[in-house]
């Protein structure tokens, strides 16, 4: 099983989604673009919940041709963060599931985000931070390149021109995905670290970030002032 496999089929892998479109109270025909759709898996769950206009947008192609060919009544865009091939203004809010951590050039992506949404428009921002203090901008593990604190993530944000609106660590939804990784490969929870490594490689760099470094996940809500 590939890891993002396992990472996308997790149990409750939409609680925290469900939860970020309950606190926005968007009306169903808001336009909402998820950046970092992957396959559309949470375009697909939002069209069940009936939002109607939706869009995603992934840098991976292949990716997107998967989303497209699957999920029917939303627009796929295989497109960089930081250069989004929509007009200013055209969304509602943005969802963003573990796709803001692994961005190369966060500030860049945060004022696109800006750029097209409308005023008052808002981000749902459900990823993986680094628990007060330590960044690691390159673990050699995908999922966790560029990961970086809440603190960074809200002030990236700030500066782009947005507004904390909702703030709270989900340190249970990161032993959830622990929990369930190390089903998926067949190890205890507390070893899929060593499992990733394994995986990955890099045995050094990789190792001495799960050795110190302590993750977490987290929800944020951002709204363009």
């Amino acid at each position: 099983m590939e890891l993002r496999d396992a990472f996308v089929g997790r149990r409750g892998r939409f609680r925290l989604l469900d939860r970020g479109l309950e606190l926005m109270a968007l009306p169903r025909e808001a336009p909402i673009l998820e950046i970092g759709c992957a396959a559309g898996e949470g375009t697909a769950h939002m069209l069940s919940l009936g939002y109607k206009r939706l869009a995603g947008a992934d840098i991976d192609a292949a990716a997107v041709a998967k989303a497209a060919a699957a999920v029917k009544g939303a627009r796929f865009f295989a497109a960089d963060a930081r250069n989004l091939p929509f007009p200013d203004r055209e969304f509602s809010a943005i969802i963003s599931e573990a796709a803001f951590s692994v961005i190369r050039g966060k500030e860049a992506a945060a004022g696109e985000y800006a750029r097209v949404l409308a005023p008052g428009g808002l981000v749902l921002l459900n990823d993986f931070a680094v628990i007060s203090g330590g960044e690691h901008g390159e673990p050699g593990v995908p999922c966790l390149d560029g990961v970086q604190s809440m603190e960074s993530y809200r002030e990236i944000f700030r500066s782009a021109g947005f507004e904390r609106v909702h703030e709270r660590e989900e340190y249970g939804e990161y032993i959830g995905i622990a929990m369930s990784l190390g089903k998926a490969f067949g190890v205890p929870a507390a070893e899929a670290g060593k499992y990733i490594v394994s995986a990955f490689g890099r045995d050094g760099y990789v190792t001495d970030f799960f050795a110190h470094t302590k993750l977490t996940y987290c929800q944020m809500i951002f709204k363009k002032v």
